[in-house]
């Protein structure tokens, strides 16, 4: 690395994106990230793997489409429970618009069957949630808040998908994972 190399990366506001993909590849991290260069741009009859997050990300906010300070209750998670078929069109016209397509099919129907469930499953947690809480609604403090940190004088920055309370005086923040998450990960303290 030149000097102007290590300048920018010092400059840089890093994402965890980026973390992830130096430590999955200096090279790829170097490439994109220093010298901003862009892969070429694929055409895609089905889903990569980032369309499959946004898929999932964006059916999450739809189906919890309240505003911040309002609440999320045991009723309004057991009626979309019993929505499937409602949450499965959401799944599709995002699919659609991801892919620019005019109808989701072939591979796509099975990964909008997998991404439902991903939904469904989420709201059986959020619901098992609040029944071990004891509680009978939680309170949406925000959604895709975007934070920034420095350490050591590296700055950083990410984003919160969705900032919630349980109780009064506490704040729970949850990000949705599409992909693998290790027991050691799931609980900070």
């Amino acid at each position: 690395k030149t000097v102007q190399d290590v300048e920018k990366i010092r400059n840089t506001v890093l994402s965890a994106t980026v973390l992830q993909n130096y430590l999955a590849c200096p090279a790829k991290f170097y490439y994109g990230t220093v010298k901003e260069l862009k892969a070429e741009e694929e055409v895609s009859e089905s889903l990569d793997y980032g369309m499959f997050g946004t898929v999932y990300h964006d059916t999450i906010r739809a189906v919890y489409s309240v505003d911040d300070g309002e609440s999320i209750s045991r009723e309004y998670i057991k009626d979309w429970l019993g929505r499937e078929n409602e949450i499965r069109e959401i799944v599709k016209s995002v699919i659609i618009r991801e892919m620019n397509a005019v109808e989701v099919s072939g591979r796509n129907l099975v990964v909008a069957d997998v991404i439902t469930r991903y939904v469904l499953k989420t709201l059986e947690c959020d619901l098992q949630q609040l029944e071990e809480a004891g509680v009978g609604a939680f309170v949406i403090l925000g959604r895709e808040l975007k934070v920034t940190g420095e350490l050591h004088g590296q700055k950083f920055k990410g984003f919160i998908d969705r900032l919630d309370s349980f109780a009064p005086d506490q704040a729970r923040v949850v990000d949705y994972k599409t992909g693998k998450v290790l027991d050691e990960e799931e609980n900070i303290d």
